[in-house]
């Protein structure tokens, strides 16, 4: 399940974002935009991704990490 998202546990600024709960069921693998940071994540059982940025956006402490990309083989 693709989606491009503002995640509550990962940005607690505003209980209107989405919830991990609010994630549909049925699906094994979870793939999230909009977040800049890279997050590996088990949720409900299944493994949730946010590749984050690509680029430096910011100057901010959380924004100094390593950038870069997931690839994830579909046929393993």
């Amino acid at each position: 399940f693709m989606l491009h998202q503002s995640i509550y546990e990962i940005l607690p600024f505003d209980e209107s974002f989405m919830h991990y709960d609010d994630l549909p069921k049925g699906f094994d693998l979870y793939v999230c935009g909009h977040i800049h940071s890279r997050v590996k994540a088990t949720v409900n059982g299944k493994l949730f991704l946010i590749p984050g940025s690509t680029v430096l956006t910011q100057l901010k402490e959380g924004e100094q990490e390593r950038k870069g990309f997931i690839l994830f083989d579909t046929k393993k």
